[in-house]
């Protein structure tokens, strides 16, 4: 498992990203949603443990920030945007399922959440 600070590190490259990066009419990714989703993925660490958890940040439509897993076993999707922070994880062996909705700028996970990371997610 790639070490989740070089994770991190490279993710960065996604704020060079132009309108348009994808060929396809994506937005040039917003600062303020990859600060909130850096901010949570950081809080997400210093709860649970900082190399326990196969997660990395990515671009997302619109704009907007994917927080998503490695795991294959394990589906976990977090978007961050200017309108709302939704979350979908479940995993596949034993159909445990998280969703919620929050307000954007939320940067702390809930106990929920920390819970089914670290049921589901930490290795």
């Amino acid at each position: 498992m790639e070490d989740i600070y070089k994770a991190i590190y490279k993710s960065f490259e996604i704020l060079n990203f132009e309108d348009n990066w994808d060929d396809e009419g994506a937005k040039k990714i917003s600062r303020i949603n990859f600060i909130n989703a850096l901010i949570f993925l950081l809080n997400i660490i210093r709860i649970v443990g900082e190399n326990s958890i196969p997660l990395y940040l990515t671009a997302g439509p619109d704009g907007s920030v994917d927080l998503c897993t490695t795991r294959t076993k394990v589906g976990f999707l977090m978007n961050f945007s200017e309108k709302r922070t939704v979350c979908y994880g479940i995993n596949y062996e034993t159909g445990d399922e998280i969703k919620f909705e929050i307000q954007p700028g939320i940067v702390k996970p809930d106990y929920d959440l920390i819970k089914w990371i670290k049921t589901n997610l930490v290795i």
